[in-house]
């Protein structure tokens, strides 16, 4: 039960950090059709702090943070549910170009951004 209770308060503080930054309006022209920049940012940063708290070794972060943070908060922060509606629509739009760009940038930045939280983390903190 305490662990659901921590995820739920990390996921209404992440889910609220996530509608600050969406709130910020702005749009990126890609191919002549213009799609939310917040959302591909918010995939990526999301994915960049799941990967720093990924990296901080066990003994240094408690199973409690971790399910505050990780499950919680970058659960209810990050945007996949937004992203995977984006990308259907396109798709639905018959702009499958720009569905395959939404796609392979929400994707490999994320990874990438994982990798790199990570691994600066560990480079910090050591393995």
């Amino acid at each position: 039960m305490e662990g659901a209770l921590l995820v739920g308060l990390g996921s209404a503080l992440g889910g609220l950090l996530r509608r600050l930054l969406a709130g910020i309006e702005g749009y990126l022209a890609i191919l002549d059709v213009d799609i939310r920049w917040s959302t591909l940012l918010i995939n990526v940063l999301g994915s960049f702090a799941i990967g720093v708290m990924a990296a901080v070794p066990v003994g240094l972060l408690s199973e409690q943070a971790r399910l505050f943070f990780g499950a919680g908060m970058c659960g209810g922060f990050t945007a996949l549910s937004s992203f995977s509606l984006e990308t259907m629509t396109l798709l639905r739009q018959g702009d499958r170009g720009l569905a395959l760009v939404n796609v392979l940038v929400s994707v490999l930045g994320g990874t990438a951004a994982v990798a790199a939280g990570y691994a600066g983390t560990a480079a910090i903190m050591g393995p």
